[in-house]
């Protein structure tokens, strides 16, 4: 236009600026901007000078917005309001409410616009006080029967400050309900964790005729993919199909990410496969499913093919891909994917990947490495120390748990729940009584013993194992609620330190207190009757393992049985208990027993049923030692 002559006024101006605005585009509002200044129209034409407002404000620019406000030899509503939503987009809820301050200190009376965008800053501020003021305000004006935005906005007020019923009350009562109200309403019950009434509302909106828009359909997918209702998500799918939306990236990449959470890991892939384009979103997304349901060779594969196709990965994508790593143990992957995150220097920048490398590290056995990348984190947290200590206990380095522990305690790291029953498994696995009789201290100061029953269970389990029975029996009796963790705990200890006596007291006070036992605790009781020679309890356990507890026993479970009834000289139930078992060690323990009690013809027996199994001579040599013993046979 300006190439043939003519001169672009008022209204072309205002027409560029907000084509700038809905683009999004700064660098043609600035050029847009300096042709305003050189013809003087900023403070010439307020109507100009507000668009020129809006337009920065929606392009993020708010100094600049503020600028030009300060300029204008007078302000009206149109400028004062396009200021105020330039804060309220930047979630800046206390300047919009100092703003309309002096806006009204300037006498302006605020518009129907302007009321939406003070709703939003309550939304940002959480401020159900202001939001109800503004509501009275707004009812007093009778302005929800003249501008549906106003409803709209008021709905999605009370719903994103978790005041669901107002909110669904104030939706009730609209005059008209768009599917901007409904995706308030339903966005605010999803938010808040009540999936399920998201979905319910979502379907009522389809019955009265309203088609849902893409902001509502990535909102009801992840409503599908927090409670895994993959067969809703499918419904969800057949709508976005039908508005040809399949292929838009942001919809796509919820459903991907639906899909993946919900396990339909092949689905996933159609849609990501269906992409016009293939965002670092969609392959994280993709990635996360399948590293999350233990696919991790897959998840590995992907990040491969994302490198080949020279997408960058982000923090995320090199978080689930450690983890895949840890999983798999699979420490050379896990150090390439160190190397590029150092080259992108990720560490300095996002903590939760140095958790990451920690872990991974530490998975791996990797320990001095693990903890060189844990020293030199910027900020130390509880998810990284909980790695590294878990590590140290699980190694056998008790001692360097605590050294480790301590040393970043003193640097201001908290502890949580996780870190208490980490260190107390390693004062019990060096058997630290003093430490773990401070840690116990510290936790009843925090009151966790009423609050986490894993913390008090892991404290009964410490003091057992460190044999201080009288003590474990205390935490014991001061729960508020016992599991069949905290009966297995306690009646461990006794059982390790051979006060088998209370072993079997305790374990019938737990079936009458109605705690259903599970395989380990069967396990525990079973070993104890071991030790004791209590067959007959032996078998009476054994058979109500899977008549009343429904409890099916496994190989430990047989082999606690055999040797019990090895010992008590019940050679031939042994053998029968045993049948056709593969295992070795199991048949270790007949043969044993069948030389203990001179029973050479069982022995013979077993060594031919095992044979076949293995070639180790040891068996042969278990045999030639049967001869000797002057036992009694059974």
């Amino acid at each position: 236009m300006q190439l043939e002559g003519f001169f672009p006024n008022s209204v072309t101006f205002i027409g560029a600026l907000k084509t700038c605005s809905n683009m999004a585009v700064p660098s043609k509002g600035h050029e847009v901007h300096a042709m305003l200044e050189i013809q003087g129209l900023v403070q010439k034409d307020l109507l100009v000078g507000s668009t020129l407002i809006d337009t920065y404000s929606k392009c993020g620019l708010l100094p600049q917005a503020r600028q030009v406000f300060d300029m204008l030899p007078e302000k009206n509503v149109v400028a004062w309001t396009a200021l105020l939503g330039g804060y309220a987009a930047d979630r800046n809820g206390m300047e919009v409410f100092h703003f309309f301050e002096q806006m009204e200190s300037s006498g302006i009376s605020p518009s129907t616009v302007t009321y939406v965008y003070l709703l939003k800053a309550c939304s940002s501020l959480g401020s159900t006080d202001k939001g109800r003021a503004v509501h009275i305000e707004v009812e007093r004006k009778g302005l929800l029967k003249v501008d549906p935005n106003v409803g709209n906005a008021l709905v999605d007020m009370y719903a994103k400050c978790n005041v669901l019923a107002i909110a669904h009350e104030v939706f009730d009562n609209l005059s008209r309900r768009t599917v901007v109200s409904w995706t308030a309403l339903i966005t605010g019950y999803a938010e808040h964790g009540h999936n399920e009434l998201a979905l319910q509302l979502y379907d009522e909106m389809q019955c009265e005729g309203i088609t849902p828009n893409v902001v509502t359909l990535i909102c009801v997918l992840q409503a599908c993919k927090s409670i895994r209702a993959a067969q809703k998500g499918k419904e969800i799918h057949t709508e976005i199909k039908k508005q040809g939306l399949e292929a838009d990236n942001v919809v796509g990449n919820s459903l991907i990410d639906m899909y993946a959470k919900c396990g339909m890991l092949d689905l996933a892939k159609q849609v990501f496969d269906n992409l016009q384009e293939r965002t670092v979103v969609s392959w994280t997304v993709l990635i996360s499913g399948y590293a999350e349901y233990g696919q991790n060779e897959v998840a590995l594969k992907l990040y491969r093919q994302m490198q080949l196709e020279e997408i960058s990965p982000d923090c995320i994508t090199y978080n689930w891909i450690l983890k895949a790593c840890t999983s798999l143990r699979d420490v050379e992957n896990g150090e390439e994917v160190h190397t590029e995150i150092e080259r992108h220097g990720l560490l300095e920048r996002d903590h939760s990947i140095g958790n990451a490398l920690v872990e991974m590290y530490s998975n791996c056995g990797l320990l001095i490495t693990a903890r060189q990348i844990f020293d030199k984190l910027p900020v130390k947290n509880q998810v990284g120390l909980a790695a590294l200590i878990s590590c140290y206990t699980e190694q056998g380095l008790g001692e360097e748990a605590l050294k480790c522990f301590e040393k970043v305690q003193s640097e201001g790291v908290s502890l949580n729940v996780t870190l208490y029953t980490l260190i107390l498994r390693a004062c019990s696995s060096i058997g630290a009584l003093d430490k773990g009789n401070e840690f116990h201290a510290e936790i009843q100061r925090q009151g966790l013993l009423e609050k986490d029953l894993l913390v008090g269970n892991t404290l009964i389990d410490m003091y057992a194992k460190c044999g201080a029975l009288t003590k474990a029996h205390q935490v014991f009796d001061k729960l508020e609620r016992r599991d069949v963790v905290s009966w297995t705990a306690l009646i461990m200890g006794y059982t390790q330190h051979g006060e088998k006596e209370n072993v079997l007291c305790l374990f019938n006070k737990m079936l009458e207190e109605n705690v259903k036992p599970d395989p380990v605790i069967f396990l525990v009781v079973l070993s104890a009757c071991s030790r004791m020679g209590l067959y007959k309890q032996s078998e009476t356990f054994m058979e109500a393992m899977q008549t009343e507890y429904g409890v099916i026993p496994t190989l430990k479970h047989h082999t606690c049985a055999v040797d019990l009834l090895g010992r008590a000289g019940q050679l031939d139930k042994a053998i029968e208990i045993m049948g056709n078992s593969p295992d070795l060690v199991v048949w270790r323990v007949i043969l044993s027993a069948c030389r203990n009690w001179g029973n050479l013809e069982l022995g013979k027996q077993a060594f031919e049923d095992v044979n076949c199994m293995s070639e180790e001579l040891s068996l042969c040599t278990s045999l030639s030692h049967m001869h000797p013993s002057s036992h009694k046979q059974s």
